[in-house]
């Protein structure tokens, strides 16, 4: 994956300074980003490019720590973090002085710069801002029993899964060759 994968307001950081890692973390920091806009009626980093996205997110969040900085893989991502001013976080409570204190504080719980500190999805759910319209009893279950190297899907179709790579392959090749036209 590349840092192209989402719309770059929405993006997570990680996503520019690791393409081709993709976790559960990336789409929270995407949550964030819309619960924020729901929150104060517009977009919260609205970047226009790569390096500005970074900046609009470092202008609310304030600058990452030099550890933090240390552990970005992206030599050019680590090397512009480190080299940046210094930037104190604004508080949400600044930015969206009508949202509840429970709202900005699953906000900033979803938009931690770390995604290794960031809240995961089953977190968030037990969180006091969701805990009035979450139900765990009414929490969709897996209906079914994975056996083999087959999904379910894969079953349905009677594809196993080296014929669907091999038509995932032969679709990003015809979309590739349409684009080069």
């Amino acid at each position: 994956m590349t840092e192209y994968v989402v719309t770059r307001w929405y993006r997570a950081p990680e996503l520019m300074w690791t393409p081709g890692v993709y976790t559960d973390a990336i789409d929270i920091w995407s949550l964030g980003c819309i619960f924020a806009e729901m929150l104060g009626g517009t977009p919260i980093f609205p970047g226009k490019h790569f390096l500005n996205q970074l900046s609009a997110i470092f202008d609310i969040l304030g600058s990452p720590t030099v550890e933090f900085c240390c552990s970005i893989r992206s030599p050019l991502a680590r090397n512009y973090m480190i080299r940046m001013p210094h930037k104190s976080p604004i508080p949400f409570q600044h930015l969206l002085p009508t949202a509840s204190s429970q709202a900005l504080d699953l906000l900033g719980k979803m938009l931690t710069l770390d995604p290794s500190k960031r809240i995961t999805a089953e977190e968030a759910l037990k969180h006091p801002y969701i805990g009035l319209y979450y139900d765990p009893a009414d929490e969709p279950a897996l209906v079914y029993s994975p056996s083999g190297s087959m999904d379910p899907i894969d079953a349905e179709e009677g594809l196993c899964l080296e014929e669907i790579k091999r038509l995932i392959s032969e679709e990003i090749d015809a979309i590739q060759a349409e684009s080069e036209d």
